[in-house]
């Protein structure tokens, strides 16, 4: 635990924001191997290159944000795997499979690529729980 103090209250538009944070670990074929995350029910690859499903615990009133990075390691360095990530589709508003889906592209050409195996991604999603405006 941090030795200062931090204020929970944001300035924002958005009111009752949610964040859900998870680590994923790639192995072969861009397969999972394991993660970690509260909130997060599964995390499953599908046939396509470097495309995963990210199956949410509970429904949200919408989307606000999904970062996802890559921890560069020896087996899975950006500077020579060229390979990032963005969402390609979303479905937190769902009362039995709340989702989204993630895909891994490669920076050179755009075309749809798995992660190296041993890779970590560190996701962060940020919801709206309300639906008061």
């Amino acid at each position: 635990m941090a030795n200062r103090n931090f204020y929970p209250n944001a300035l924002s538009l958005e009111i009752d924001h949610v964040h859900l944070y998870a680590s994923i670990v790639v192995g072969a074929s861009g397969a999972v191997t394991s993660f970690t995350g509260k909130g997060i029910a599964s995390v499953t690859k599908a046939a396509e290159a470097g495309r995963y499903t990210i199956a949410l615990e509970d429904s949200y009133n919408k989307i606000l944000d999904c970062t996802i990075q890559l921890v560069s390691t020896a087996a899975s360095d950006p500077a020579t795997v060229a390979v990032t990530s963005r969402v390609r589709s979303e479905q937190v508003v769902h009362a039995t499979a709340p989702s989204l889906v993630t895909q891994g592209y490669a920076l050179d050409d755009g075309a749809d690529a798995d992660f190296a195996s041993g890779a970590t991604l560190l996701v962060h999603i940020t919801l709206r729980n309300s639906s008061v405006s």
